[in-house]
């Protein structure tokens, strides 16, 4: 699809996802990153400087997971490949990726990079195995 290769994401992988939105959720409720290691999720937590739109102010936290199952996603590990599904969505190589995941949902359920899962419809794939606050100190894995 899009002239890219597919990854697969395997069933049981723990997904980590950082936020500060308020709200008691397990699983974002549209496309949203997730991280293989919680250090990673928790670098991301402030990664936007809005919040995404209708979400409140809440605390820093990283929402634990896990997929499922099998997930088919499209492969972006290579830069080039970004460009490629981001042109052929947006028309734009450089767009937002909230953008292109919009765009996306329906056609894939999401992409693969070398370090995150952006899933288009994440409460499709993954199962809530917990949270924890975040005191904005970076820790590893």
């Amino acid at each position: 699809m899009f002239g890219l290769e597919m990854a697969v994401l395997r069933a049981g992988t723990p997904l980590f996802h950082g936020t500060r939105c308020a709200g008691d959720y397990g699983i974002p409720d549209g496309p949203a990153w997730f991280a293989y290691t919680r250090g990673s999720a928790a670098k991301w937590i402030d990664w936007s400087a809005r919040l995404p739109e209708g979400r409140h102010p809440g605390e820093r936290r990283v929402l634990h997971s896990a997929a499922a199952r099998d997930a088919v996603l499209l492969d972006t590990s290579r830069a080039a490949d970004w460009h490629r599904l981001s042109d052929a969505l947006t028309g734009d190589p450089e767009a937002d990726v909230r953008w292109v995941a919009r765009c996306l949902a329906g056609k894939a359920d999401g992409w693969m990079g070398r370090a995150e899962v952006m899933l288009c419809a994440p409460e499709r794939w993954l199962l809530a195995t917990g949270a924890e606050p975040d005191n904005g100190k970076v820790a590893s894995g």
